[in-house]
C-alpha cells in the first residue's frame, strides 16, 4: 500500500529486576515513484518500414512475401555477391540466413514463383571467406542447419566461396566464386516493437511491466511538383514548381495557352494564410490576383473546392496536380506505466516510418469533383487594389464566425483567438487528418465583443496537419492549422 504502519515495543528492566514497556507507532509514507532503468525510454526509434504490414516495396527489388515474422526480397538485376551485400544493407536487410528445410523450400518457391515459375539462381548469405571450409552466416547466426547437393562444396579451381540457390534447379546449395553475377537475396527481420520496460522502486524492488498504450498519428507528405487549371472559355492555366520561399512555402510560375504576354504566378501569402494566384501583362500594363488557394502543408491544395474567387467571368477548376513523393508519415507512441500502489511513472517510446502511397485522386482529372469557382480572365483584368477588395468583401460577410489560428505554421502550441458579435457558447474541438478528436474545450455563457484567447498543446499529438473547429450557437467555421515539423520533399 502507499503506507506502512509499524508499532516498536521498548522494555525496560531496573535492578530490583522490575520491567516496564512502552509502546510507539510509525507510519511511513511511499513517496517515492518507479524508476524506469530501461534505456530505451524517451527515445525515438526511425522504422524503414510499417511494423504492421512489413516493410512494403522496395525499389531495385521483388518482394516475395513474410515467413515466420521475417521478410523476403529477390533484387530485380544479377550482381556479385560483394555489391549485393552492400545492397541489401542499404535496404535495412542482409543477405538470407537459412536455419531449417522448411524455411529454405519457401523461399525457393517462392523466388521461383517471382520468376514465372522458371528455376533461378540467387545468392544466400553463407560464405567461407574468412576460412576456406568454415562456413558462416553473415549476420552471425549459428551454423546448424545445411542443404548442399551432390558433392557439393567443391571450391572448384580454389576460389568458391559464397553459396548460392537455383544452380541444379532444386532448392539444394553449391559454392560458386563470390564475383559471379546473380540475383541476391535479401531478409529483412520484422518489426522490434518494445513490449516491455524494466524499472526499480525503493519499495516494490525491480520489475518489469507490459502495461502499455498506443497512440498513432499520420500525415501526408510529398511536394506538388506541377499543376494545370482549366477556365470554361478554354484557356489554360500551366503551373511548374520552381522553389521555396524563405519560409519554405512552395513557389510556381506559370503561362496561360493562347496568351503569350501574360505570367502567372503562385505564392503564399502571410495575411491570408493561403497561395495565392496572381496574372499580369509581361509589360506591366495589367495585374490581376486571380483566386486564392487553400494550402496543404506547404503546398496549395489540388482540390477545386479549396479554391476561392476574386474574380468573376472564368469558371475555374483544377483538373491536373502531379504529386511526387507522396507518402504517409506515421507517429506510434508507446506509453509503458509501472506502479507500486500508490505513484506511477511512464516510459515513452516513440516509433515512427512512411509509407509511399498512389497519388490516384492528385493525378487524374477524373477523380476531381465538377465544383467550379468564379475568376477573372487576362482579358478583362482589373487591378490589384479591386482584387483585394473583393476579397476582403468575401471575409466581411463571415466576419461574425470568424477566428484566428496561430502562429503559422505553429512549433508547440497553437493559440485560437475569437471575438463574436453575440452571446454564445463555444466548444473548440482539434481533430487529426484522420478525423480523431485530439483537443477540445467548451466555453460556456462567452459575453458578445469580448476577445478570447485559447491555446492547445500539440507537440505530442504526432501529426503535421490539424483542423480546428469553433462551433457557436450561430454556427460553425473550420480552419487548417499546421506544424512548423511539415517535412520537405
Amino acid at each position: 500500500g502507499c503506507t506502512t504502519v509499524t508499532t516498536v515495543t521498548f522494555t525496560a528492566t531496573d535492578a530490583c529486576g522490575n520491567e516496564s514497556s512502552t509502546t510507539s507507532t510509525f507510519t511511513v509514507e511511499d513517496t517515492t515513484a518507479p524508476v524506469f532503468v530501461d534505456t530505451d525510454c524517451d527515445t525515438t526509434v526511425e522504422l524503414d518500414f510499417d511494423p504492421n504490414n512489413g516493410p512494403g516495396d522496395k525499389d531495385g527489388f521483388t518482394y516475395l512475401g513474410e515467413y515466420e515474422g521475417h521478410y523476403y526480397y529477390i533484387t530485380t538485376e544479377t550482381m556479385s555477391a560483394t555489391d549485393g551485400n552492400i545492397l541489401v544493407g542499404n535496404n535495412g536487410g542482409y543477405m538470407a540466413t537459412i536455419t531449417d528445410a522448411d524455411e529454405n523450400q519457401w523461399i525457393y518457391d517462392a523466388a521461383v514463383a517471382s520468376n514465372g515459375g522458371n528455376n533461378i539462381r540467387f545468392w544466400i548469405g553463407l560464405t567461407d571467406v574468412a576460412e576456406e571450409g568454415v562456413f558462416l552466416w553473415m549476420d552471425g547466426t549459428t551454423f546448424d542447419y545445411e542443404n548442399w547437393h551432390n558433392d557439393e562444396p567443391n571450391n572448384r579451381n580454389g576460389n568458391e566461396h559464397c553459396v548460392e540457390l537455383g544452380r541444379f534447379n532444386s532448392s539444394t546449395w553449391n559454392d560458386e566464386p563470390c564475383t559471379n553475377q546473380k540475383y541476391i537475396l535479401m531478409e529483412v527481420d520484422g518489426a522490434s516493437l518494445k513490449e516491455e520496460a524494466a524499472y526499480t522502486d525503493a519499495c516494490a524492488g525491480d520489475g518489469v511491466t507490459t502495461d502499455y498504450s498506443d497512440v498513432l498519428t499520420s500525415a501526408n507528405s510529398g511536394s506538388l511538383e506541377s499543376m494545370v487549371l482549366n477556365c470554361s472559355n478554354g484557356t489554360v492555366w500551366r503551373y511548374t514548381l520552381n522553389g521555396f520561399d524563405q519560409f519554405g512555402y512552395a513557389m510556381y510560375t506559370g503561362t496561360i495557352d493562347g496568351y503569350s504576354a501574360w505570367e502567372s504566378n503562385i505564392i503564399y501569402d502571410t495575411d491570408t494564410d493561403r497561395f495565392l494566384i496572381s496574372a499580369e501583362k509581361t509589360d506591366g500594363s495589367y495585374y490581376n490576383i486571380a483566386f486564392n488557394v487553400a494550402r496543404i502543408g506547404n503546398y496549395p491544395s489540388c482540390e477545386t473546392s479549396d479554391y476561392s474567387s476574386f474574380g468573376n467571368s472564368c469558371n475555374q477548376s483544377v483538373t491536373s496536380c502531379e504529386v511526387i513523393n507522396e507518402s504517409i508519415d506515421y507517429t506510434l507512441v508507446r506509453t509503458f506505466t509501472a506502479s507500486d500502489g500508490c505513484n506511477e511513472s511512464e516510459c515513452v517510446v516513440t516509433y515512427t516510418w512512411s509509407e509511399a502511397v498512389e497519388s490516384d485522386n492528385q493525378t487524374s482529372s477524373a477523380n476531381y469533383e465538377s465544383t467550379t469557382v468564379n475568376t477573372g480572365t487576362p482579358t478583362d483584368c482589373g487591378d490589384s487594389t479591386q482584387a483585394q477588395a473583393a476579397s476582403d468583401q468575401g471575409e466581411d460577410m463571415d466576419i461574425e464566425l470568424d477566428f484566428m489560428a496561430y502562429p503559422v505554421p505553429f512549433d508547440r502550441d497553437v493559440n485560437v483567438k475569437f471575438n463574436f458579435e453575440f452571446d454564445t457558447d463555444v466548444t473548440i474541438e482539434v481533430h487529426d487528418t484522420r478525423g480523431l478528436l485530439v483537443k477540445s474545450m467548451t466555453l460556456n455563457n462567452v459575453r458578445a465583443n469580448t476577445e478570447i484567447k485559447k491555446s492547445f498543446d500539440l507537440s505530442r499529438a504526432g501529426d503535421q496537419l490539424f483542423y480546428i473547429t469553433v462551433t457557436t450557437n450561430q454556427g460553425s467555421v473550420t480552419k487548417k492549422a499546421v506544424s512548423s515539423n511539415m517535412k520537405r520533399r
